[in-house]
């Protein structure tokens, strides 16, 4: 996995933890991984977000969370680092195609969830769209 590659799903997986929230590499040794690229990304101004985009964005949590919990079992299950290494990078991949799907780019998703993670106001914006 190239390192855009890891910034992507630590970002996703980091954010499908908030409301559905991007996208973080489960298991152990990617916390400094999913920091930074957590801080790398750039939040919008609340008052920027379109409900449009809102809706995109609600979409693509919803995909995003049932492609984790797709493969929750075979992440948590997996039978080496190897075949774990491979079921993440699907994971990803499928949870990049969710969203790239919705309409909105994995930053735009991303920029959504952190500013949602910290603006309570804009959260509960977020949280009306479902």
């Amino acid at each position: 996995m190239n390192a855009t590659s890891r910034i992507i799903a630590a970002t996703l997986f980091g954010a499908s933890l908030f409301v559905a929230a991007p996208v973080f590499a489960q298991g152990g040794g990617g916390g400094g991984a999913q920091a930074q690229a957590q801080s790398r990304i750039q939040a919008p101004d609340p008052s920027e977000v379109s409900d449009a985009q809102l809706e995109k964005f609600s979409e693509a949590q919803s995909d995003v969370r049932e492609v984790r919990k797709d493969w929750q079992d075979k992440l948590q299950n997996a039978e080496s680092q190897e075949k774990a290494m491979q079921n993440r990078q699907k994971a990803t991949q499928e949870m990049v195609e969710a969203v790239r799907d919705s309409g909105l780019s994995v930053d735009e998703y991303n920029g959504i969830a952190k500013a949602a993670q910290s603006n309570p106001e804009f959260a509960k914006r977020v949280q009306d769209m479902r």
